[in-house]
């Protein structure tokens, strides 16, 4: 957020919340990308074989007891929440293509990437285009400045 706040000029003394930047700039919250990172390790978790080391652990039991306080909030369950919010099953991990897809959290907001764009993604014309937004949105960073300096 320090790097989006400096990119647009203000502080944290300006008392801009952060929602605002990420709205201004079109970036997508880092709590939706570390979803798309957790439920896409859980989509190659649940298409190993059931006797995969990985796949043993699921079914561990721990002996001891829990700490004081409130109980920690595991792997399984923030899956479970996840799966119910973006209206998921279990069942949907075996198609890969199909899961990455609905998985899937754009790095822009409003940038709509199917699997067709997957290869436009990587061109430079691609990130041209992702950098001239910013330009327009921000244009004193670009100001004088060159990356061969």
């Amino acid at each position: 957020m320090r790097m989006l706040r400096w990119m647009c000029r203000h502080t944290r003394l300006d008392r801009i919340r952060n929602e605002v930047f990420r709205e201004m700039l079109g970036i997508v919250s880092i709590s939706e990308k570390i979803k798309e990172g957790r439920l896409r390790w859980f989509g190659h978790v649940k298409r190993r074989p059931t006797t995969a080391p990985i796949r043993v652990v699921e079914t561990l039991i721990v002996e001891g007891k829990r700490s004081r306080g409130r109980p920690k909030l595991t792997w399984d369950v923030r899956i479970r929440h996840d799966l119910t919010e973006l209206h998921l099953s279990k069942d949907m991990v075996q198609d890969r293509d199909s899961w990455r897809r609905r998985i899937k959290f754009s790095d822009f907001l409003g940038e709509d990437k199917g699997p067709e764009d997957e290869a436009a993604t990587n061109s430079d014309y691609q990130h041209d285009e992702d950098c001239g937004t910013l330009v327009e949105k921000c244009p004193w960073i670009f100001d004088g400045v060159s990356i061969y300096d």
